[in-house]
């Protein structure tokens, strides 16, 4: 079903089709990318953001934009169409200071949103009240 696309990738010098791989090695490929650009055009909440903010890469979305993420968040682009699209990828190489503020927004919201840090805060709090309480408890039973 896919061989002819990626007969037609292959044929390209500057593409690679890598197939699937394990989620370490994709990370890799990710961290190594100046972008991430997604071409679906219906999707949920794509982890390969996630996993692209969490490395400070930002994303290029043509339509997806969860929770507005991209479009008010600022931890990517959304474009309304391929052509869009192109423009913004040749914008970004040419304006590598706008692509590093972009990374630099990517990671604020990835870190900010998508770590375990605010339930590390959440626990430390909850932890803190049980403390109180047992010490509370102790002094009512004595």
């Amino acid at each position: 079903r896919y061989r002819p696309l990626h007969e037609r990738i292959a044929a390209l010098p500057n593409m690679t089709y890598l197939g699937e791989l394990p989620v370490e090695r994709v990370n890799e490929e990710i961290a190594r990318s100046d972008l991430v650009v997604n071409t679906s055009f219906a999707e949920g909440f794509p982890n390969t953001f996630i996993q692209a903010w969490l490395r400070g890469v930002p994303v290029l979305s043509w339509r997806v934009d969860p929770d507005a993420c991209l479009s008010r968040a600022g931890a990517g682009l959304v474009a309304a169409d391929v052509d869009e699209m192109v423009a913004t990828i040749r914008s970004l190489d040419a304006s590598r200071e706008r692509l590093c503020e972009l990374s630099a927004k990517a990671l604020q919201y990835g870190v900010e949103r998508h770590t375990t840090a605010p339930g590390e805060a959440l626990i430390g709090l909850f932890r803190g009240l049980a403390a109180g309480a047992d010490s509370a408890g102790s002094a009512v039973s004595t």
